[in-house]
């Protein structure tokens, strides 16, 4: 386990993944992390950065502050939400394992998943899959019902002109992402005063401090000494501070002033932009010197766009127009997960027909070498396998071929070997024992999982 707030040393562990799946999938690699804004600098710091580069890592969105999921490209309907459930779903078994040793523990973690991937993910994948394609179907059919509609009230012709909402969003947003320098100034100069006049208040505090003595008390001992030495030093420092203070609000005030005291400049390069927006066709808005003044540095002055204008009004800042689109990008995904789904589909598809034959194949040639092993096979074999038949249509690209089984030449001379010394096979009637104890082991198994799952809800 580690402890959260490590940050040097969790570093490492997505690293390690990331660099796997570059490794293993290579280019158009998506992924989700929950900050990834930060890890995305520290890949790229890493010396996986050239590696992530090469294999076009850039355009790995990670950081769902500034890449939302839903206007990712190529990203489908992923949530990226498969560690969090998976993790989430395993958090049960580490109650069984907190006092348990290292290799009873890792055993433990182990048998756990690969019976979750045996037993719950391999056998509920496709059920996953239909129901992941009722869900693009749902969403392509309620958008093509509601988008025409919604397109219509705004007034758009053209689904691009989304596109176009995004990009500019984004840019304002980017624009926008630090504060005017000259709203942080005001807000530094209200501090600094703030400051300064406690400053003051010190001061005058320290400059009215006054030791009377009369000829009756009149003391030269080290207690008034001391006393007088403590009264002097908090008077100097209360001028130190008093005039640092003072010099830091007379800077801000200098910067502060600085963009008013090249007005003239100024004015005149506002004149010059005012005559060319009205030249433009269309004419663009002219900028009245008020505006112009809040602008910290002639740097941050864009003069064919007014970042700081009021997007209230904007078609992508209004509830209907963000309601559209999402929706549009929605569609997209709903297109995009449908084309992934028509290939896993497939593939699966594919991959159960021919495993089953496989070990078809596998078990009939076991028969007269192994029997017991043959067995086994049948047994893995009806884990996985489709009951009571097939509902898929053999169409391009189906396996017509008998599939080639390759038994080990030890394992074939170990069945031999027991033929010859005379040890006698398992009778059928032996084999539906064993299988009728394994049956009732699995019934137990279940029994007693069910309990330990109502012990855990309780």
């Amino acid at each position: 386990m580690v402890q959260s707030g490590e940050q040097q040393v969790l570093a490492k562990y997505p690293l390690a993944i990331v660099s796997k799946l570059l490794d293993a999938f290579g280019k158009d690699l998506g992924g989700g992390y929950d900050i990834g804004c930060r890890f995305k600098t520290t890949l790229s710091c890493s010396v996986l950065g050239h590696h992530a580069h090469e294999l076009n890592h850039t355009s790995l969105h990670l950081c769902q502050l500034n890449h939302l999921a839903t206007y990712v490209n190529s990203l489908g309907l992923e949530d990226s939400e498969g560690c969090e459930r998976t993790f989430s779903k395993s958090n049960a078994l580490a109650s069984s394992v907190q006092y348990a040793s290292i290799f009873h523990r890792r055993q433990a973690i182990a048998n756990y998943f690969q019976h979750n991937n045996d037993y719950e993910i391999y056998t509920n994948l496709s059920t996953f899959l239909y129901n992941n394609y009722k869900q693009v179907l749902r969403i392509i059919a309620d958008g093509q019902e509601s988008l025409p509609r919604l397109m219509r009230e705004l007034g758009i012709e053209d689904e691009s002109v989304f596109d176009t909402w995004l990009a500019e969003e984004r840019a304002y947003l980017t624009l926008l992402s630090q504060e005017p320098t000259n709203k942080t100034l005001q807000m530094e100069y209200w501090q600094k005063l703030v400051n300064l006049s406690g400053s003051k208040q010190d001061l005058d505090a320290a400059m009215a401090a006054w030791t009377v003595a009369t000829p009756s008390t009149v003391q030269f001992g080290a207690r008034d000494v001391a006393l007088t030495n403590k009264i002097e030093t908090a008077r100097r420092h209360a001028i130190e501070n008093y005039k640092k203070d003072l010099k830091v609000v007379q800077e801000l005030e200098m910067k502060l002033s600085a963009l008013q005291v090249r007005s003239a400049a100024i004015r005149t390069a506002l004149d010059k932009y005012n005559t060319a927006a009205r030249a433009l066709s269309p004419p663009r808005p002219a900028l009245s010197w008020e505006e112009v003044i809040k602008y910290a540095f002639l740097a941050d002055f864009n003069f064919l766009r007014d970042v700081w204008q009021d997007i209230s009004q904007r078609p992508w800042s209004t509830p209907t127009g963000r309601l559209t689109m999402d929706t549009h990008f929605k569609m997209c995904h709903a297109r995009e997960e449908i084309q992934c789904l028509n290939i896993e589909i497939r593939q699966l598809a594919t991959y159960l027909h021919d495993e089953s034959r496989y070990l078809i194949e596998c078990e009939m040639q076991l028969q007269t070498l192994h029997p017991g092993l043959a067995h086994q096979v049948a047994l893995h074999r009806k884990i996985w396998s489709i009951i009571p038949g097939e509902s898929i249509e053999q169409g391009p690209g189906a396996s017509a071929s008998s599939p080639t089984v390759c038994i080990p030449p030890q394992l074939a001379s170990d069945g031999l070997h027991l033929d010859q010394g005379g040890k006698d096979d398992d009778t059928l009637e032996d084999l539906e024992e064993e299988e009728n104890a394994e049956a009732d082991g699995e019934e137990h198994a279940r029994i007693l999982e069910g309990i330990v799952q109502v012990t855990f809800n309780v």
